[in-house]
């Protein structure tokens, strides 16, 4: 099926201001990003997933411990 050059054109202009605007946000995040550092209970909530994976490796198990942990 042909895309039209007019509808090509139509959803062209969307599509850059969407990203636009989608990368403008990301500045924000990228400039905190360096003060990002686990805390408190960080430490602890993804710890039956990692005893998970390092008791067989399985990502069934791992995936099984984290919904158990959420």
């Amino acid at each position: 099926m042909k895309i039209s050059f007019r509808l090509k054109t139509k959803l062209l202009k969307p599509t850059v201001v969407v990203c636009a605007v989608f990368l403008l946000a990301m500045i924000p995040l990228l400039l905190i990003a360096p003060y990002d550092h686990p805390e408190a209970d960080d430490f602890t909530y993804g710890l039956r997933a990692a005893k998970a994976w390092a008791a067989n490796g399985s990502l069934f198990s791992v995936f099984a411990a984290a919904w158990h942990t959420v």
